[in-house]
């Protein structure tokens, strides 16, 4: 399915046929993001301005609030949300919008949040410039100093990428939060980093207007140079490498 934000905040779910499926009115404010369940089952609808979450049964077009969140993600089995809170706290629910489990420990807004590739942990990002581990009970596994603004996980789980907007280099470090290398080759600030499946090789997407293809292994860079984004205003909206395939996909918001 695709998901369309109208002007007046209703959401259009399409299949590839271009037959229109379901048309929600979703958030007084408007919507800035929408995610799918990874069973398609299920959305999150985001509002712009304030953060309003919604959560949507697609078949039973009936919404759940979560109040205004900063970020929300799936669990990889699409059975668990986590919500970034300004509050300072990471929430878990139920795909019903129950609450199943507060975790506490930051001291300043959550920013952002993800689940491990095995879906058993828990990082979140907070402006108090600390990046925490958690387990699902709200154990606190690990808490390192750290200014960024997003992390990627490796498909083992075994290395994290860290990137900032404001930086033009790429930090990869292991679990523990030591630092394994810097990759340096951007001029821009990096909006945009993805694994390939097998973990072995990272792209990643600059203000530069320049895509980089890195092996991890041998820390070897392929660069491809986007000269389209050099006249235009875009927006990135995905960047994937695509599995047992060598392409690579980048999805953009172009703005003329």
């Amino acid at each position: 399915m695709i998901a369309a934000i109208t002007e007046n905040s209703e959401i259009k779910l399409w299949n590839l046929k271009r037959e229109l499926l379901y048309t929600f009115k979703a958030n007084a404010d408007d919507v800035s993001e929408v995610i799918f369940s990874p069973d398609n089952k299920t959305i999150i609808s985001i509002g712009g301005y304030k953060g309003k979450t919604k959560l949507w049964n697609i078949e039973k077009e009936l919404p759940s609030s979560l109040g205004y969140t900063n970020n929300v993600v799936f669990s990889p089995d699409g059975q668990i949300l986590a919500s970034a809170n300004e509050d300072s706290t990471i929430k878990l629910w139920t795909l019903k919008g129950k609450l199943l489990q507060t975790l506490e420990g930051h001291m300043d807004g959550v920013s952002q949040v993800m689940f491990s590739p095995d879906g058993q942990t828990i990082t979140s990002i907070s402006k108090d410039n600390t990046i925490k581990s958690w387990t699902l009970k709200g154990k606190l596994l690990r808490s390192l100093n750290a200014n960024t603004d997003n992390l990627v996980f490796s498909p083992d789980n075994q290395t994290i990428i860290s990137y900032d907007q404001r930086d033009s280099n790429v930090q990869v470090s292991n679990l523990e939060g030591k630092l394994l290398y810097t990759l340096q080759g951007h001029v821009g600030g990096v909006v945009k980093v993805v694994f390939s499946p097998d973990g072995q090789t990272i792209a990643t997407l600059s203000g530069d207007s320049l895509v980089k293809l890195w092996n991890l292994q041998k820390i070897e860079q392929h660069c491809f140079i986007l000269f389209f984004l050099m006249v235009i205003q875009v927006t990135i909206g995905t960047l994937y490498l695509v599995p047992k395939v060598k392409r690579l996909l980048l999805l953009v918001t172009v703005v003329q």
